[in-house]
C-alpha cells in the first residue's frame, strides 16, 4: 500500500544585513542585526571542521516585546548553536547565509554584504 505524503514547498524569506521587515502573515517584525560569525570551510578547501555561520535577529510580534536570538547553520546546543528557534506561535529556521566563503572572500571581506534566508512556520 502506497502512502501519500504532502510535501508543500518551503517558502524562504530573504533579508540583507540590517534589513527590517514586518511580515503581516505572521504579525511579526524581523530585523537582521548582523552576521556574527562565519567560520564555514571555504569552497574547494579541505577542512577539519565544517565551520558555522550565525546571524543575530531581533523579533517582535505585534503584541510582544522585542527578543534578540541567534540562529546558526548547524545545531549544536552544547556550543550554543541553534538552527531553529520558537518565537510566539512560530518556528523560525535559518535556511541559508550567502555568499558562501571562498579562499578570497570570507567573513572579513563580506561583512555587511550577506543575505540571510529563513523559513517561518506557524505551529499547528
Amino acid at each position: 500500500k502506497q502512502q501519500s505524503t504532502t510535501n508543500k514547498m518551503l517558502k524562504i524569506y530573504y533579508f540583507k544585513e540590517e534589513e527590517n521587515k514586518f511580515l503581516s502573515e505572521f504579525e511579526t517584525n524581523f530585523t537582521v542585526k548582523s552576521v556574527t560569525e562565519d567560520s564555514r570551510c571555504p569552497k574547494n578547501v579541505q577542512c577539519v571542521w565544517q565551520g558555522v555561520a550565525s546571524v543575530e535577529l531581533e523579533l517582535m510580534g505585534t503584541y510582544t516585546r522585542p527578543k534578540t536570538v541567534v540562529l546558526s547553520t548547524i545545531s549544536n546546543p552544547e556550543k550554543g548553536y541553534f538552527s531553529t528557534i520558537d518565537f510566539n506561535d512560530l518556528t523560525i529556521t535559518l535556511e541559508e547565509i550567502s555568499p558562501y566563503p571562498t579562499q578570497n572572500k570570507n567573513f572579513d571581506t563580506e561583512k555587511g554584504n550577506y543575505t540571510i534566508g529563513i523559513s517561518i512556520q506557524k505551529k499547528q
